[in-house]
């Protein structure tokens, strides 16, 4: 961890930090993160595929893409820089590459003004299925490959290299690769959703899925080179309150954002706890729902901690999931600091330094 990563203390800088956790770790390799969401932003921009898939009216990938890269020094490449300490530059460059590819699909939900999930237009359905997703499935052969290599673009050919790159490092330690490629696949293709939630426990997990968490998750596990069961029963309690840590602290970073693109009409939903919070427990206005999730919020870091000794002092873990329980409290609190030092959810109303 060391190697790749140094400690910050938010509290400590002046930074408003609203954990009960003090430190969390940055990456050493955060310019090579940054290169390679740029270079993928770029093939986004240039690619004529890209060009013409539109969302609706003007808004394209590529022009998403281009978006992105005006802000990309204040935006949510910065979740690269804290969310996988552990990872050496290559594996880095992957998780940053795949996180574009996260980020750039995700925003379908962002930009229809209708129900992304019941979209009409079939034809740019299939034009994504066949255009992009198909890319992130590798042939079954090496001679497959070669052949469907020769009629990529550059984007296809770079989106192909970056999956095919996580199957080779997973040939030098661990098999984290494949999973950060399934559940990215599978955040891709989950299902819409509820237009309610009768219970907060409902609610999170499918915002658990809706968030990318579990590709998260996987993440962690690949930037150790681990082959550690991520659904162990010996870690199962530490790794849920972890899921639902991220689900509360990333909520109320993105809450204001998602309230004004549903007000403005932009979203036809708020997927988003303080808004269930307030529904179910009949709260007054935001500031008691956004209370009393920071609220739960510090509450799980409390039983996060107290799990975590649990587990080292009883023996029942073992080291690797030792090793990965503790990486993914990391994950946890670099979830938190991108939400405060980036430009993604407040723009420049929240700008720490004028």
């Amino acid at each position: 961890m060391n190697e790749n990563s140094i400690k910050l203390y938010p509290a400590a800088a002046g930074l408003p930090w609203h954990c009960t956790i003090p430190v969390l770790r940055q990456t050493k390799h955060w310019k090579a993160a940054l290169s390679m969401v740029t270079k993928l932003l770029n093939l986004f921009a240039e690619d004529d595929i890209a060009n013409t898939t539109l969302y609706r009216g003007s808004k394209s990938y590529a022009n998403m893409a281009k978006k992105e890269l005006r802000v990309i020094d204040h935006s949510w490449p910065r979740f690269t820089f804290y969310l996988w300490p552990a990872a050496d530059e290559r594996r880095l460059e992957l998780l940053s590459a795949t996180m574009t590819l996260l980020f750039i699909f995700d925003d379908l939900r962002l930009i229809y003004p209708q129900d992304v999930w019941e979209m009409q237009d079939e034809e740019t359905i299939r034009i994504i299925q066949s255009e992009f997703i198909s890319c992130l499935k590798l042939p079954d052969s090496e001679t497959s490959l070669s052949e469907r290599e020769r009629n990529l673009t550059p984007l296809q050919a770079m989106i192909t290299q970056v999956i095919q790159g996580y199957y080779d490092e997973d040939l030098k330690g661990g098999d984290g690769g494949k999973d950060v490629v399934k559940y990215l696949i599978d955040f891709i293709n989950h299902p819409p959703p509820a237009k309610t939630y009768n219970t907060l426990r409902e609610y999170v997990d499918y915002r658990i899925v809706d968030m990318a968490a579990q590709y998260g998750l996987a993440g962690v596990k690949f930037s150790l080179h681990s082959s550690v069961q991520i659904d162990s029963p010996t870690i199962k309690r530490f790794i849920r309150l972890s899921l639902e840590h991220i689900c509360y602290s990333n909520d109320l970073g993105s809450y204001e954002k998602e309230k004004q693109a549903y007000n403005q009409g932009r979203v036809s939903y708020i997927i988003n706890a303080v808004d269930v919070i307030k529904k179910l427990f009949n709260l007054p206005d935001d500031v008691t729902a956004k209370s009393v999730t920071l609220a739960l919020q510090k509450q799980t870091e409390i039983e996060i901690g107290t799990e975590l000794e649990q587990l080292r002092a009883s023996g029942k873990a073992t080291a690797e999931e030792l090793e990965y329980c503790e990486a993914v409290l990391h994950l946890s609190m670099g979830n938190t600091f991108a939400s405060v030092v980036m430009s993604r959810y407040g723009g420049d109303v929240a700008r720490l330094i004028s």
